[in-house]
């Protein structure tokens, strides 16, 4: 690949760890691959990447969650739209269970004072961090990110 002339762009590379943990929770397939994409604009793919750059160049005020939630986000995104295999929406039903929601709760009061990971907080809930923030947002129509940051800070 070459280009003539002045040129901007992001060049996105995800773990393959990463990418095939968010395929697990979220399709259940054994085998899914990227379609190859050199030249394309994507706004959405952008959008995140700004997101993510910013954070880093902030110091990730917020913590390690909100980096982690985009990279969910992203990688999601790029296996719904650019996978090679089509893979199926999960079926959502009244958002997350009271139950285990008063646990993550619990959790974030407990832990307060630590840097909270989105993958904990999906483990005390026993599911994936997408499905955790899917439900979440079904339930309470916003993204679990202000929520836990707000709880984090000493507002309820």
């Amino acid at each position: 690949m070459s280009w003539s002339g002045p040129t901007s762009r992001i060049v996105l590379a995800i773990e393959p760890e990463f990418l095939a943990g968010v395929v697990d929770e979220t399709t259940h397939l054994l085998n899914v691959e990227l379609r190859p994409t050199w030249t394309f604009e994507d706004q959405h793919i952008i959008g995140v990447m700004r997101a993510l750059h910013a954070d880093l160049e902030d110091g990730s005020p917020a913590g390690p969650l909100y980096g982690q939630s985009l990279g969910v986000a992203l990688s999601h995104y790029l296996i719904r739209r650019y996978a090679v295999r089509n893979t199926r929406e999960p079926n959502f039903r009244n958002g997350m269970p009271a139950a285990r929601l008063h646990r993550v709760m619990d959790f974030i009061r407990q832990n307060c004072a630590k840097e909270t990971r989105l993958w904990e907080l999906a483990q005390v809930a026993e599911m994936s961090p997408h499905y955790f923030c899917e439900l979440f947002k079904k339930k309470h129509g916003v993204q679990p990110l202000p929520v836990f940051i707000a709880m984090q800070n000493g507002s309820r």
